[in-house]
């Protein structure tokens, strides 16, 4: 090879060596704003700290959404009051270039008193099928009950029966034995536990209020003494597992009384509001005593269907001098109204006769009417929706922010919150069961059980 040739190709070599040098010092100079936070999802006043994550810049603008700015780099600031704020931050070099990243904060009230629960009494049901959950980006949630914790849900509802029994594999799991299991889960992630106890074998509701077998054939004043003896037995039991509730419900959908005939107050049985209410304060002296006990508060709640016209059941039982701490009403729209004005109606009507909590103890909306199993859903038709909200994942939302503000509006304050019902409850048993969820449109979760944004509520509020 000759010097010519060899020069030409030093020289081709050194040119090429030049242009990827010159590429990748173009492209580390290149102009990129990021950042990352820690502190997020908290209770107002909260405090946030951001990194820098910025590449070739050389003066830094934060926007928090609040009103108030920054130039340091790397900024902690508080946010004051609650909300979802969109935090820009705008990167300048030293060549008059610029460009800006938004990413959303949300602060949550301030403290626990504003109740955004959820019933997952399925859970023990729904343990035997492998089903997975995954927050709003796709990644997978090792721990439900700590999820939802972190995610804004500050109370777990968990039904018990008295002794399950019979096919219904739903109702065999919420035996004590799983109950006690999934109290423990709640209170391990710091949250509170509300107990619905049917004071029945099966379902409780207003048409259904059947005598546990182990109680049925005894004397009232046998059944009297049976309520205290098994309320304060179960606390007990579960104040030994360090799983002691914070909130009993007596009875569920109490319409027409419980533990038919004795606490009946239906149809032929409408004098006989005296015994249910003794039965009421039987359970409630039990939880007294534990309160006694343990030191610790635990509030009751008497739980009715329906909030429309729930004075005269009111009226009836309170004259019998019931004792209890909260009004419990299931709300569920398709069932039971779609005026929301006269839901804000009702509520104030009960808060300004009773002056008590009102607590909406079982709700539900859809996200979709479609479904992903072959199995019946309880919603599928446009005429099931409230006016306004459509079955859409951002509806949905729509739906429980308004819920939140019926209840903030309510006088006194009396709005104490709301749980919600079956949120976890999606098809578990293929996408051709027959045997599946009726409930996957109404979950918190889409068909990939993903995290809908109605996880925002919980979080805001």
């Amino acid at each position: 090879m000759d010097h010519l040739t060899m020069n030409r190709t030093t020289l081709f070599h050194l040119v090429f060596l030049a242009f990827i040098l010159l590429s990748c010092n173009k492209e580390d100079n290149q102009l990129v704003a990021d950042f990352s936070f820690t502190g997020g999802n908290c209770q107002a006043p909260c405090s946030v700290t951001f990194t820098n994550l910025s590449k070739s810049a050389v003066r830094y603008q934060w926007d928090f959404g609040d009103g108030l700015e920054s130039e340091e780099p790397d900024p902690e600031h508080t946010f004051q009051y609650q909300g979802i704020y969109t935090v820009t931050l705008t990167a300048f070099d030293g060549k008059d270039r610029e460009q800006e990243v938004s990413r959303s904060v949300t602060i949550g009230s301030g403290g626990d008193d504003f109740i955004t629960g959820m019933d997952l009494s399925y859970q023990s049901f729904l343990s035997g099928f492998n089903v997975h959950y995954f927050d709003a980006s796709g990644n997978a949630i090792s721990n439900l009950f700590e999820f939802v914790r972190n995610n804004g849900v500050n109370l777990i509802r968990i039904r018990l029966f008295h002794t399950p029994a019979g096919g219904d594999a739903v109702v065999q799991s919420s035996n004590f034995a799983n109950v006690l299991e999934l109290c423990k889960q709640v209170k391990a992630t710091g949250n509170k536990v509300l107990l619905d106890l049917h004071y029945s074998d099966t379902w409780a509701d207003p048409g259904h209020q059947t005598v546990p077998a182990a109680w049925q054939g005894v004397s009232y004043e046998a059944i009297v003494d049976s309520v205290y003896q098994y309320t304060k037995g179960v606390l007990e039991r579960l104040d030994a597992q360090g799983a002691l509730p914070d909130m009993v419900q007596i009875g569920n959908e109490t319409n027409s009384g419980f533990l038919w005939t004795y606490g009946k107050v239906w149809n032929e049985f409408n004098n006989n509001w005296g015994h249910y209410a003794e039965l009421i304060n039987s359970a409630n002296q039990a939880v007294q005593d534990m309160e006694g006990q343990t030191g610790k508060t635990i509030s009751t709640l008497v739980h009715v269907a329906g909030v429309s016209s729930q004075e005269t059941f009111f009226d009836k039982l309170l004259a019998q001098n019931a004792e209890f701490d909260i009004i419990g009403l299931s709300y569920y729209s398709y069932y039971h109204t779609k005026d929301l004005q006269l839901v804000q109606s009702e509520l104030d009507k009960l808060s300004n006769k009773y002056n008590k909590p009102i607590l909406i103890a079982e709700t539900n909306y859809p996200w979709t009417l479609g479904w992903n199993d072959w199995t019946n859903n309880v919603v599928g038709l446009e005429e099931h929706l409230t006016p306004g909200y459509p079955a859409t994942p951002e509806g949905q939302k729509a739906y429980y922010e308004k819920i939140v503000e019926i209840l903030k509006n309510v006088p006194g304050g009396n709005g104490l919150g709301f749980v919600y019902w079956a949120p976890d409850m999606v098809a578990f048993n293929g996408p051709e069961s027959p045997e599946g969820s009726g409930f996957e449109n109404l979950a918190v979760f889409d068909f990939t059980n993903k995290a809908l944004p109605v996880f925002d509520v919980f979080r805001n509020y």
